[in-house]
């Protein structure tokens, strides 16, 4: 048979398979056929185009009316009331879903996809079900997943302690903008009891009825603790209360154990101010002997003083070659009633109720007017023995005296009695 030129003649297969039809060359797709038809060309199975002045859709596959498959003019896909498989089983997609209606499983992407759910100014549903298998965030629009918020964030009324086992700090924030409010404020029934401020400070109030730390303790350092009023450290004789560095108490402190300052290199200081540091009667231990003229002195530094380098009241046994007096140019003072009674000069001269003067040996100050004595010897009860005794006069000069009387003023005075009389 001929092949066909007029629009009702018959057909034969060789224009089926071979005739251009709308610009394309056959074959065509066959419509119900009993088996599947094979195509093996190099050109895509199926290449619509269309350039009309109408907006046909390009594709459009129902069954008993219903519409299936439906590509648009414009490029839009849509699927709808497809049952039993999942869109892309057998050949995905890499354009845009615009509706996708599927009563059953549906599986986008094979692993390596990049799949984008883009509601425009509408809204993605998931219909109260779960998004499972979620990997955890890390973007700022990422989704956040149970794992991520249990063990990121402090829970709320948890049922059970939150446990974390992170490298970094547990909690740790930075206020860095231009006001300064509290890092963390808590409350109960709005009465405030811990505020960390923007400075660090740490303040505790109306904490009552039981001390800071009674049930969990914790092991990091405070840096600054301001309590409103007492402080009590520790809740039992057997704890130890370390505190590091410098160190102020506005309030009184109780340690009900053992409160141990510094470390061991820590510069501790304590200032009343003008109150008073008590020991209250007890005893300060382990104190280091002192070296400056204001530190604190010990037993052990004084009893050393007194037994080595200190004239004791009760008297010393010293060695012969301990001294006493000075070893720099220093006069040393006697005094009663806190007056000087008696001078040894530094140039060597004594002075007795006088100023000492280093070319005399022994200067005796003015005595009494009436029945005074400036020397006096007793030679009771001698025999042999010598009250004033100068000797070597003449030695070395024919102008020595052994004796020398004068007055600076005439008068009626004797300058030297023998035997008895006044005076």
């Amino acid at each position: 048979m001929a092949d066909p030129t007029a629009a009702q003649d018959a057909a034969t297969k060789n224009y089926i398979d071979n005739t251009v039809l709308g610009g394309v060359v056959g074959p065509f797709v066959q419509l119900g056929p009993a088996a599947l038809q094979t195509y093996t060309g190099a050109n895509p199975l199926i290449r619509l185009n269309e350039t009309g002045g109408g907006t046909p859709n390009l594709m459009d596959l129902r069954t008993a009316g219903t519409q299936h498959l439906l590509l648009t003019n414009g490029g839009s896909l849509t699927v709808t009331a497809i049952e039993g498989s999942p869109i892309g089983g057998t050949t995905r997609s890499t354009g845009a879903f615009t509706t996708l209606d599927a009563n059953g499983a549906v599986t986008l992407g094979n692993g390596n996809d990049n799949i984008t759910l883009n509601a425009g100014s509408g809204i993605i549903s998931a219909s109260g079900d779960k998004i499972e298998n979620v990997a955890d965030p890390t973007a700022a629009q990422d989704a956040a997943t149970k794992n991520y918020v249990d063990n990121g964030f402090v829970r709320l009324g948890p049922a059970s302690a939150q446990t974390y086992t992170g490298a970094n700090p547990l909690i740790r924030l930075d206020e860095t903008g231009g006001s300064a409010p509290n890092l963390m404020d808590l409350r109960t029934a709005g009465t405030q009891h811990l505020v960390l401020t923007n400075a660090g400070a740490l303040t505790a109030t109306s904490i009552q009825a039981t001390p800071i730390g009674t049930t969990t303790r914790s092991l990091a350092n405070v840096t600054d603790l301001d309590a409103n009023g007492d402080v009590t450290l520790g809740n039992a004789a057997a704890d130890a209360v370390t505190v590091n560095g410098t160190t102020t108490f506005a309030n009184p402190v109780t340690a009900n154990g053992a409160v141990t300052l510094g470390n061991g290199n820590d510069n501790i200081t304590l200032n009343a101010g003008s109150g008073v540091i008590s020991a209250s009667g007890d005893k300060i231990e382990n104190v280091a002997d002192p070296t400056a003229a204001q530190d604190a002195a010990t037993k052990n530094y004084v009893d050393n003083q007194v037994t080595s380098a200190a004239w004791a009241l009760g008297g010393n046994s010293a060695p012969s070659s301990n001294i006493f007096g000075t070893i720099s140019a220093t006069d040393i003072d006697i005094r009663t009633s806190n007056a000087t009674r008696m001078t040894v000069g530094s140039g060597g001269g004594i002075g007795i109720n006088a100023t000492p003067v280093a070319t005399t040996k022994l200067a005796i100050g003015t005595v009494d007017p009436a029945g005074g004595i400036g020397l006096g010897v007793n030679m009771t009860g001698t025999t042999t023995s010598t009250g004033i005794k100068v000797t070597n006069v003449g030695a070395s000069g024919t102008n020595d005296a052994g004796i020398a009387v004068s007055s600076s003023a005439a008068g009626t005075g004797t300058g030297i009695r023998i035997g008895g009389g006044a005076g």
